[in-house]
């Protein structure tokens, strides 16, 4: 079975916290990539992916 690190993308794309959805949809399209680690002050804090936008972009609709 081959291993995480042979499956993963390098380097890792961040984005701060503070950008909009947008511009994480857009940077994740530029870089033809699902997922970017958000970042804050402290590190990172969390993942974002495109499935988290098409979720919460479905519940808006509701």
């Amino acid at each position: 079975m081959d291993s995480v690190e042979s499956q993963m993308t390098t380097p890792a794309t961040s984005i701060y916290s503070e950008a909009t959805a947008q511009e994480a949809a857009q940077l994740m399209k530029e870089k033809e990539i699902g997922s970017l680690l958000i970042q804050c002050c402290e590190g990172f804090v969390g993942i974002l992916s495109v499935k988290d936008l098409v979720r919460n972009k479905e519940m808006e609709m509701v």
